[in-house]
């Protein structure tokens, strides 16, 4: 529906409300997030706006077999993590999880589900739980060239995720400030870390990369770093898709005690659990921690993989 012309945007918007709107007897699947480009928040902020939405889905409901990917909550996320709370989200979700609607659900994790099902009372057979993959990485691109730059320290760390302030980086800046050992830093939204980082030899911010190359990089480094605040409750109830996107590039994490992250990855025995108050000393001397962590086969990683995880849809 994109276009620069916000005119011909509109115009493909209302087309494809009425094309949408007289579909009978269809499969239509709804990422919960894309409803947001259907109804935008502008509009959602209005009481009409709730009402055109909530009529949008019960018309929609009644005539066809809706199912909605739900890989975030917004009310939840925003409330948790000190984002702006929009003040239609609970509306947003009583809509969504109508257990009236007869609609199905697929959440990208259990603890996911589990919340909503008890919130909302659904009933566990309209849902299933498919949690965030990765591609499988691509081989044949060969090893990142630039990497091989960086030989001051022997071990290598990486974060890859969204680098806007707030998500716990400026913790990891001054944890690894100075060290005997790299963190590299990848992804979008971290040019504020540029002037930050200009003194230091040990922490890179090496920019934003498509999900591939990111994957290059991170199979060249020694391990990842996941680093969300276990005291928060929206945390432990998500799957983070950097878990198997850091299984996929075949590295071992350390990784803050998440709850959901803990109940799927601890019988692989990849990851080290622990808090991050004790962190220091695990990246001194990571060999003391990891000795007893196992390599990650291919037959593990095959488990995380977005071709293996969409075969066990059954929804």
């Amino acid at each position: 529906m994109y276009h620069s012309n916000i005119m011909v945007r509109l115009f493909r918007l209302i087309v494809f409300i009425f094309q949408i709107l007289s579909y009978r007897r269809k499969k239509i699947f709804i990422h919960i997030g894309s409803i947001f480009n259907i109804f935008p928040k502008f509009i959602l902020r209005r009481k009409f706006g709730i009402f055109l939405l909530k009529k949008f889905i019960i018309i929609l409901a009644k005539k066809n077999h809706l199912i909605f990917e739900i890989n975030d909550l917004p009310y939840e996320q925003a409330k948790d993590l000190d984002l702006p709370i929009e003040n239609f989200y609970e509306e947003f979700q009583n809509i969504i999880f109508n257990n009236t609607l007869k609609s199905k659900y697929i959440f990208a994790s259990n603890q996911m589900e589990k919340y909503v099902l008890e919130k909302y009372r659904i009933a566990p057979n309209y849902s299933q739980v498919l949690i965030n993959g990765a591609p499988k990485l691509d081989e044949s691109l060969g090893e990142t060239m630039f990497m091989k730059e960086y030989n001051l320290f022997k071990v290598k760390y990486i974060y890859v995720g969204t680098m806007n302030k707030g998500r716990g980086i400026e913790e990891l800046l001054t944890l690894f400030e100075n060290r005997k050992s790299y963190l590299f830093l990848v992804g979008p939204d971290g040019e504020w870390l540029l002037d930050y980082l200009e003194k230091l030899s040990n922490i890179v911010y090496l920019g934003s990369y498509n999900e591939q190359m990111a994957m290059q990089i991170a199979s060249q480094c020694d391990y990842g770093i996941l680093h969300y605040d276990s005291s928060k409750f929206y945390y432990n109830l998500c799957y983070p898709t950097k878990n198997s996107f850091y299984i996929a590039a075949g590295i071992n994490v350390i990784s803050t005690q998440l709850k959901e992250t803990q109940n799927v990855l601890s019988k692989y025995n990849i990851f080290l659990f622990e808090d991050f108050q004790k962190w220091e000393s695990i990246i001194e001397n990571p060999s003391c921690y990891f000795n007893k962590i196992n390599n990650i086969e291919e037959n593990t990683k095959e488990k995380f993989y977005w071709s293996t995880i969409l075969n066990n849809l059954k929804i």
